[in-house]
């Protein structure tokens, strides 16, 4: 293997775990999030929109 094909497969490698690694993000962000919003309604009740 060559060094541009070693470039070339490690920068595709780095980009899938760099999505794996967004998706991972957001789906533990989103469940701390609504776990976090539930507890801070029954703490102190529901938003009130203006």
């Amino acid at each position: 293997m060559q060094v541009s094909e070693f470039l070339f497969y490690g920068g595709i490698g780095i980009v899938v775990c760099s999505v794996i690694a967004f998706i991972l993000y957001f789906y533990i962000s989103r469940t701390v999030k609504k776990r976090l919003d539930e507890d801070l309604d029954k703490e102190y009740g529901p938003v009130e929109e203006k």
